[in-house]
């Protein structure tokens, strides 16, 4: 299965701060921002009366999927929405958990489960249609699954039209996943149309970016990537675009000095957090730094992935190449 889909639909339910009107989420807010959560996890499990409110049981779920924790979630979802069925951010963010189940499940079971939280999006949408971030992920689902798992490049379509005759904005943005899914250019050109009507619109601008750089126009998706961190006032977005700039400067050579100071950003932002790039940010960080004949600097950026052994495969398998690159 494709994971795109995937892994956008998972990002905005773990970062979105959609809750009840009557709970009161700000003592945690740091946390989330900085994606610390095993220590937002210790502070949900200290307070007294959690199993009696929802909204923070439904704070502790997105740590749950956040940290992986997906086969243990999923029951705990289940029994919620039967207690809670007109939730809607409840089943948002079991459609989540459902999609990446499928997304690390065998060929055999993941359609099943790419289906299963399908219709639990659906479901969110029925009891909250005003909420564009779910008809988002919709259209996010129905253009990138394979039509097994339930994806239809026609309803992604009719999704999208229907986003813009809400949000002009939202509804670019809808449409360029669309188009991107079998032509970037035509993906790119819509974005560039829309950013020359509204230049201050940072969304618009890092979407942009990242179409960019799928289209190997590395430069320019350095540029858009600065400007759209420079406009963002949420940080999970704003960071996301830093960090960008620097894997460009890292990996394509783009402004080493401006990818440096990026990734410095995001790594003090980001220090102590269970953020999935927080290790890659370091290993490029070092990798610029080695580029730059400063061997003393890489060392110190990448002594806390040889401390402890970094998770993920990939990750590994590049770290060993530059520990060999360092030791030339």
């Amino acid at each position: 299965m494709k994971t795109t889909f995937l892994l956008s639909l998972l990002m905005s339910a773990l970062l979105s701060g959609a809750v009840a009107a009557d709970t009161d989420l700000s003592p945690y807010q740091p946390l989330l921002e900085r994606q610390q959560y095993r220590k937002l996890q210790q502070q949900l499990s200290a307070v007294p009366d959690f199993a009696s409110q929802p909204q923070l049981q439904l704070l502790h779920y997105k740590t749950m999927l956040s940290l992986g924790e997906d086969e243990a979630l999923e029951p705990l979802l289940e029994a919620q929405r039967k207690q809670y069925p007109a939730d809607a951010e409840l089943f948002y963010l079991s459609a989540a958990n459902k999609f990446n189940l499928a997304q690390a499940g065998s060929l055999f079971s993941a359609p099943g489960r790419a289906k299963a939280g399908l219709a639990l999006l659906q479901q969110a949408i029925a009891l909250q249609p005003d909420e564009i971030k779910y008809q988002q992920a919709l259209v996010s689902f129905y253009a990138a699954a394979p039509g097994i798992a339930g994806g239809d490049i026609d309803e992604a379509h009719k999704v999208a039209e229907a986003i813009a005759k809400k949000d002009g904005v939202q509804g670019v943005l809808a449409k360029a996943k669309v188009l991107q899914q079998d032509d970037v250019k035509k993906a790119l050109q819509l974005l560039k149309t829309a950013i020359e009507q509204q230049p201050q619109q940072a969304e618009l601008l890092q979407s942009y970016a990242t179409l960019l750089s799928q289209d190997k126009q590395h430069q320019q998706a350095s540029n858009y990537h600065q400007q759209a961190a420079a406009l963002f006032t949420e940080p999970g977005k704003q960071y996301e675009s830093l960090y960008q700039v620097g894997r460009l400067a890292a990996v394509e050579g783009i402004e080493p000095d401006k990818g440096a100071q990026a990734l410095s950003r995001f790594i003090e932002f980001f220090r102590d957090s269970d953020h999935p790039s927080y290790a890659w940010a370091l290993l490029r960080l070092a990798q610029i730094q080695l580029k730059s004949q400063n061997k003393a600097a890489a060392e110190q950026t990448i002594a806390p992935l040889l401390a402890k052994e970094p998770a993920q495969k990939n990750l590994r398998n590049e770290l060993k190449t530059f520990i060999k690159q360092l030791k030339g």
